[in-house]
């Protein structure tokens, strides 16, 4: 399964960047976003949280 990263620098960046594409969900670290125009599996994270959401997922149960 391939990952599909958008990185932003600042908070507000972030936030206007999910707020563009149609459908998002918000996790601990990072928000999940779906648009016609992106890959499946496209989240958007802080540089400042790379890797983070790694850590924060393994600790739930599937």
């Amino acid at each position: 399964m391939n990952e599909y990263r958008i990185l932003a620098e600042k908070p507000s960046q972030a936030r206007a960047y999910v707020e563009t594409f149609q459908h998002n969900t918000k996790k601990p670290v990072y928000f999940e976003v779906s648009d016609p125009v992106l890959p499946s599996d496209t989240t958007i994270t802080l540089i400042s949280q790379v890797g983070k959401e790694r850590i924060v997922m393994s600790g739930q149960s599937s």
